[in-house]
């Protein structure tokens, strides 16, 4: 079995200059605690909003 699963990444930078990263992997890590495992990924980016995605290719025999 195979699945597609996008994890959205967004990058901010606060008033003091520091930049906040903003991520949900929740999804992810609960397929790979039932047996999926990575297969590929691939990284989306996005230069003008700073943000990207990262495409996960999961496999479960």
């Amino acid at each position: 079995m195979k699945k597609v699963l996008v994890a959205n990444i967004v990058s901010t930078v606060k008033n003091d200059g520091t930049k906040s990263f903003e991520h949900e992997l929740t999804e992810l890590n609960k397929y790979l605690s039932d047996g999926w495992q990575i297969e590929k990924y691939d990284i989306v980016t996005n230069v003008i909003s700073y943000s990207f995605s990262v495409i996960y290719q999961l496999y479960k025999d």
